[in-house]
């Protein structure tokens, strides 16, 4: 299985889940599942960034959901694409990250390091939850683990497990450490219970700040000229590449 196939599935997701918005009628859809391949025909993927859930839809994004509803046609995966690429291309949520993994690479004793980077990166952009949440008065509904390890399941997983059966063994980025947070409960309650852990323990990540929840990501990671300062005063440049799975 493919991300095209995998995006087709989840653009028709018929879960319920509590505390998440997800309603076509007015325009609100699971999304922000997206490929950015820069090295055509790149065929092997950089980073699989993986955010927590998308955040609030804007009124354009709703309203182009819904013009293609009221048209007697479906909303597809393809047209989901056609929303995000402007997004990724020009979104500081995106850009800060981009720039970020384009000054850094891992070295030989899996430490990440400033270097003059690769500017052409094939990203997989997602989340590991794929819906938006509810909120009230500006505040966004918390969201469970049951419904975290729901949509894993169901997609996030199989992204993973996709990019695995074609011998690529990208870098995963957790924005956030609720992201990371998840993949250490996740993989602990699965040894307990003794069930069988299909993720691939080859994959190795790291996690940053969120580029739009922390003011310290956005002070200390982006708004200063050189990276290499933000590096060494977070210790970001220390932190090791860990391993996903169990040994």
């Amino acid at each position: 299985m493919n991300i095209n196939s995998i995006g087709k599935q989840l653009i028709n997701c018929k879960e319920s889940c509590k505390g998440i918005l997800k309603d076509r009628k007015i325009g609100v859809y699971p999304r922000c599942l997206f490929y950015e391949n820069k090295r055509k025909p790149g065929r092997e993927i950089d980073y699989v960034v993986i955010g927590i859930n998308p955040g609030q839809s804007a009124p354009l994004e709703r309203a182009f959901v819904q013009y293609i509803e009221k048209n007697n046609r479906s909303f597809k995966f393809e047209d989901m694409q056609e929303v995000m690429k402007p997004m990724v291309q020009g979104y500081p949520y995106y850009e800060k990250v981009r720039k970020f993994l384009e000054r850094v690479r891992v070295d030989k004793e899996e430490h990440l390091v400033v270097t003059k980077g690769k500017k052409n990166l094939n990203i997989l952009w997602t989340e590991l939850v794929k819906c938006e949440s509810k909120a009230h008065k500006g505040i966004k509904k918390k969201l469970s683990f049951k419904i975290k390890e729901l949509c894993f399941q169901k997609y996030l997983l199989k992204e993973l497990n996709s990019i695995k059966q074609r011998g690529i063994k990208p870098i995963l980025v957790f924005l956030g450490y609720a992201v990371e947070a998840f993949f250490i409960k996740y993989l602990k309650t699965r040894v307990k219970s003794k069930k069988k852990i299909t993720l691939n323990d080859a994959l190795r990540f790291f996690r940053l700040y969120h580029p739009t929840g922390s003011w310290r990501f956005n002070k200390e990671y982006f708004r200063r000229r050189k990276i290499e300062n933000s590096l060494k005063k977070t210790g970001v440049g220390k932190i090791e590449i860990q391993r996903l799975g169990v040994h």
